[in-house]
């Protein structure tokens, strides 16, 4: 049966690491799982705007997961097979992979804002904060959190800046709305995967 609804919102940029990902692990699930039910690319101005599209594109399918993988961000088949068994099976909504930043030393920075590495379980672990390079996510949770503008249009991601608290980008105001709706999110960092993006934010 096919769950898994791959989505990758971009700015118009694909890295070729993350293109080769992609079609080897389309082909290998064509002939192994059947899992992965269909992928949905959006390239806006803005990673908010693509992240939206993509949510509303993913409860128009018949996909039970949405998974988000952004286009700098290597993985395999195996990857996904584990993110989707460990979600299932784990009975948990929200489950990120793990990958790293690099600054111009080469010295990676956890993607976990709230969890040091030396701290990490080997399987699940409960986080405050992750990026969503590499994210499942339910349905349920979708239909659960989702906000509407005054034209009741739907959405999940937003973007913001105050005095108090900064600018807070689409990824943490999606984390914090995950968060007053008491639904707890996961990271396994058996699950590592490559990522190029040399900027920490």
């Amino acid at each position: 049966m096919s769950n898994i609804l791959i989505s990758t919102p971009s700015l118009g940029d694909v890295k070729t690491h993350y293109a080769f990902s992609l079609t080897q692990a389309l082909k290998k699930d064509f002939k192994e799982r059947n899992i992965i039910s269909s992928c949905n690319f959006t390239s806006y101005s803005t990673i908010c705007f693509a992240r939206n599209t993509l949510c509303k594109m993913f409860l128009e399918s018949d996909a039970e997961w949405l998974l988000f993988i952004d286009s700098d961000i290597g993985f395999t088949y195996e990857n996904i097979c584990q993110i989707y068994d460990k979600a299932v099976k784990g009975n948990v909504e929200v489950l990120s992979g793990c990958y790293y930043s690099y600054d111009e030393g080469n010295k990676r920075s956890f993607s976990v804002f709230s969890i040091l590495e030396k701290d990490l379980e080997k399987d699940l672990n409960v986080a405050e904060w992750f990026g969503l390079g590499f994210c499942i996510i339910s349905r349920s949770v979708l239909n659960k959190i989702s906000l509407h503008t005054k034209t009741g249009e739907q959405f999940w991601f937003a973007e913001s800046y105050s005095e108090e608290n900064g600018y807070v980008g689409e990824d943490v105001f999606f984390l914090n709305l995950l968060k007053k709706n008491d639904i707890k999110i996961y990271i396994d960092p058996s699950i590592e995967l490559g990522h190029s993006k040399n900027v920490i934010f």
